[in-house]
C-alpha cells in the first residue's frame, strides 16, 4: 500500500483513539451502573467510527479546503466527546433538571384548540423565544450561504443561482415557523382520527405553560438520546433509527430538543433540496433544477415532519442525498474505489437511520442502467449492509434494552410465505394487480396536485434524457415497499408516506414540465408568458401545501392516510 493511504488509516486511527478515550469521559463507570455506560458508550464509538471520515471525505468531494474540513471536524469531535462526567457537566443534563415533556392529560392541563391563522398571531409564541429563535437561524443561514458563495464563484453560475438559496432557505424557515406546535401535521392529525365530540389528541409539550406540542410518538426517540447520554434507566428504543439520534444527543443534553431538532430538520431540509438540484441539473439542465427545487423546498413529506424531534426528515432527506452522492461519486470521470467505501459507509448511516432495505435494489438498478462501476457499486452495497449487521449484532447484546420492532403488530412474511406456499398464478396474479392498483392510489395521496405536472414531465423525459429507464428507477424502492405490505396484508398500507419516497422522481419530472413550459413561445409580443405561467405554478403549489395552517386540515390528512376521517 502507498504511504499516502498508510499515512491517512494511521491518523485516522490515532484520532479516533483519541476520540474514544476522551468519549469515556462522558459516561458513570462506577459498578452499580457500568452496564448503563457500555449500552450508550459502544454505539457512541461505532457510529463516530463511520460518521467522521465520511463527513471529511465528503466535505473534501464538495470543495471544502483541508483546514476548514480539519476545523470543522476537530470541533465536532470535541461536542461528541465532551467528557461530561468527568468534569461534572452531566449534573446539568435537561433531563436531570426535572422533567423534560409533559403530557396534556396527566397534568390537567387546558383541552387542546386547533391553533389556526389568523387567530393564531394572537396566541403567539408557538414555543418560547420563536422570533429571537428564527431570525437567528436565518442571519447564521444567510451569512453561510453568502461566505460559501463568495469563496465557490462559480456556484452562481447564472443570475437567478445567487439568488435560490436564500429564497429557499428562507422558504424553509417560513413554513417551519407556519408549522410549529399544534400547527404541525404530525401533531394535529390524530386528533381528526376521530369525531371532534370526542375531542381526542395524540401530544406532548416539550415546554412549560403547554407550548411547543410535539406527536406522542417522541418519548421512543427521547429514549434513544438518553441511551447515549448514559441515562442509567430501562429504554425502549427502535433499533434501526439510531443514527440521528446520535447526531442530536450532545446537543440535547442541554439545549431543548424542539430547538435542537428545529435546526437539524431545516438543515437536512436544505441539503435534500440542494441534492434534488444537482440530480436535476445534471439530468435536463438549469432551468429544469430551478424548478424542482422549488419543489423540494415545498415538499409535503418534509412539512408534516419539520417541527418534530423526531427522525423523518432524515429519512426523507436521505434519499436524494444517497441518489446525488451516488451519481456523483461513481461518474466515470470521478470514480476511485474509496469513493465507493465512502458511498457504503453513507448507505450504512441513512440504513441505521431508517427501515431502507428496498433502496439497496434501487441504487443497484440505478447504477446498472447508468453504466456505473457494477463491481464497485455491489461491494459498496454489501459493506452497507454488513456494517448494518455488525451494529445489530452490537445492539442485541447490550443489557437494559427493549428493541421496539418498527412494523408492530403484523408480519407481512407470513402472509408472503402462505400465498407463495399454495402457489396459484391466478391468484398472484390477481393481488399483484390488487397492489397496483394500490399503489396508483397512494401515489395520488402522497402526491396529489404534483402528479399531473409529472406525468407531463415523463412523457417529456423519454426524449430529453439517454438514462429514461434510470430515472424511473428511482421510483422501483417505492413500489417495491408498498407490493410488500399490500401482498403481505398489512395494516401500513393505509399510509401514502409508503411511497413519498419516490419524490425525487416526482419532483424532477414536475421541475422538466415546467422548464419546458418556461420556454415556450406562447407569443412574440410575451416572450415570457411561458416563464410567468411556470413561476405561477409553483407560487400555487407552495399555497396548496401551506393552505392547511389557515384551517384546512384535510390537505395532509388526505396526504398522511389512504382512507378518510373527519378531517
Amino acid at each position: 500500500m502507498p504511504s499516502g493511504p498508510v499515512k491517512k488509516v494511521a491518523c485516522w486511527v490515532v484520532g479516533l483513539t483519541f476520540f474514544s478515550v476522551l468519549s469515556a469521559g462522558r459516561y458513570d463507570w462506577s459498578p452499580a451502573v457500568r452496564d448503563f455506560a457500555v449500552r450508550g458508550y459502544a454505539p457512541h464509538l461505532f457510529f463516530t467510527a463511520l460518521f467522521f471520515p465520511a463527513l471529511y471525505y465528503v466535505l473534501a468531494d464538495l470543495g471544502v479546503g483541508r483546514r476548514w474540513r480539519r476545523v470543522g471536524c476537530a470541533f465536532l469531535g470535541a461536542v461528541y466527546s465532551f467528557p461530561n462526567h468527568w468534569l461534572g457537566m452531566d449534573r446539568y443534563y435537561l433531563f436531570r433538571q426535572g422533567p423534560t415533556c409533559w403530557d396534556w392529560q396527566a397534568l390537567g392541563l387546558s383541552r387542546p384548540a386547533p391553533d389556526w391563522f389568523w387567530g393564531a398571531l394572537h396566541r403567539l409564541p408557538a414555543i418560547p423565544f420563536e422570533a429571537s429563535f428564527f431570525l437567528l437561524l436565518l442571519v447564521t443561514g444567510f451569512l453561510a450561504l453568502w461566505r460559501w458563495q463568495k469563496i465557490h464563484p462559480s456556484a452562481a453560475h447564472l443570475p437567478w443561482t445567487r439568488a435560490l438559496p436564500f429564497v429557499v432557505f428562507a422558504a424553509i424557515l417560513l413554513q417551519t415557523w407556519l408549522h410549529l406546535s399544534l400547527r404541525s401535521p404530525y401533531t394535529y392529525i390524530p386528533h381528526y382520527e376521530q369525531p371532534a365530540q370526542n375531542h381526542y389528541w395524540y401530544h406532548d409539550y416539550l415546554f412549560k405553560g403547554a407550548k411547543g406540542a410535539v406527536n406522542r410518538d417522541y418519548p421512543f426517540f427521547r429514549a434513544a438520546e438518553l441511551l447515549f447520554l448514559g441515562d442509567p434507566r430501562l429504554h425502549a428504543i427502535l433499533p434501526g433509527r439510531l443514527f440521528p439520534m446520535f447526531l442530536s444527543s450532545p446537543w440535547s443534553a442541554y439545549i431543548n430538543p424542539y430547538y435542537v431538532w428545529l435546526t437539524f430538520n431545516v438543515m437536512v431540509w436544505g441539503l435534500a433540496c440542494l441534492a434534488i438540484y444537482y440530480l436535476a441539473l445534471n439530468e435536463f439542465g438549469p432551468r429544469c433544477a430551478l424548478f424542482s427545487t422549488l419543489f423540494m423546498a415545498s415538499a409535503q413529506g418534509a412539512i408534516v415532519y419539520v417541527a418534530q424531534p423526531e427522525i423523518h426528515i432524515f429519512a426523507i432527506a436521505g434519499i436524494a442525498i444517497l441518489l446525488a452522492l451516488q451519481q456523483r461519486l461513481f461518474e466515470a470521470k470521478n470514480f476511485r474505489p474509496a469513493g465507493a467505501l465512502l458511498f457504503g459507509t453513507s448507505c450504512a448511516l441513512y440504513m441505521l437511520s431508517y427501515e431502507s432495505q428496498p433502496w439497496l435494489i434501487g441504487l443497484a438498478l440505478i447504477a446498472w442502467l447508468r453504466g456505473f462501476n457494477m463491481r464497485w457499486t455491489l461491494l459498496s452495497l454489501a459493506l452497507a449492509i454488513f456494517l448494518n449487521e455488525c451494529f445489530a449484532i452490537l445492539i442485541n447484546h447490550l443489557a437494559q434494552l427493549v428493541l421496539v420492532p418498527a412494523a408492530v403488530g403484523d408480519n407481512p412474511w407470513d402472509n408472503i410465505f402462505s400465498l407463495l406456499r399454495g402457489f396459484h398464478p391466478k391468484t398472484i396474479c390477481a393481488v399483484s394487480l390488487q397492489a397496483l392498483e394500490g399503489f396508483c392510489i397512494v401515489m395520488t395521496h402522497a402526491f396529489n396536485v404534483c402528479l399531473a405536472p409529472a406525468l407531463c414531465g415523463l412523457l417529456l423525459a423519454r426524449s430529453a434524457t439517454k438514462h429514461w429507464l434510470a430515472l424511473l428507477s428511482i421510483g422501483v424502492p417505492a413500489l417495491l415497499t408498498y407490493t410488500f405490505f399490500d401482498i403481505g396484508a398489512s395494516v401500513y398500507i393505509r399510509y401514502p408516506r409508503l411511497v413519498y419516497q419516490a419524490y425525487p422522481l416526482v419532483y424532477i419530472l414536475c421541475g422538466l414540465c415546467l422548464a419546458r413550459l418556461s420556454e415556450y413561445p406562447f407569443s412574440l409580443r410575451w416572450p415570457r408568458i411561458g416563464t410567468w405561467l411556470a413561476i405561477l405554478a409553483v407560487c400555487l403549489y407552495f399555497g396548496w401545501v401551506n393552505a392547511d395552517v389557515f384551517n384546512h386540515p384535510a390537505i395532509y390528512y388526505y396526504w398522511f392516510y389512504r382512507w378518510g376521517g373527519y378531517a
